[in-house]
C-alpha cells in the first residue's frame, strides 16, 4: 500500500513525502515490487539510501518494521483525508 502512495505523491508534486513513505518500505518489498522499488528509487534520488536500508535486517527490526508500515498507512490515509472510521485500522 506505501508503495501506491509514493507513487501518487510525485504526480501531486511532493517528492519529500514521496521519498519519506519510500524510505519507510524497507523490508516489505515482494519480488514482485522489487523493480518498482529500484525505479521509484532512481526517479526520488534515494538509490544509494534504498541499497543501504534494504541489505541487513533482523527478525526484530522486521517486526518493528510492519508496525511502522502501518503507522505509515495510517497517517497517509489520515493526511489525505480518507480516514472515515472512528478507530484505527486493525494490526
Amino acid at each position: 500500500m506505501l508503495l501506491v502512495f509514493v507513487a501518487l505523491a510525485p504526480a501531486e508534486n511532493d517528492d519529500a513525502t514521496a521519498r519519506q513513505l519510500f524510505l519507510t518500505t524497507k523490508y516489505r518489498r515482494t519480488i514482485d515490487f522489487m523493480a518498482y522499488s529500484i525505479d521509484f528509487a532512481k526517479t526520488l534520488g534515494v538509490t544509494s539510501e534504498y541499497h543501504a536500508i534494504a541489505r541487513s535486517r533482523t527478525p526484530e527490526e522486521t517486526s518493528a518494521h510492519q508496525r511502522t508500515c502501518i503507522e505509515a498507512v495510517q497517517a497517509e490515509i489520515t493526511r489525505r483525508g480518507w480516514n472515515t472510521q472512528e478507530r484505527p485500522l486493525e494490526t
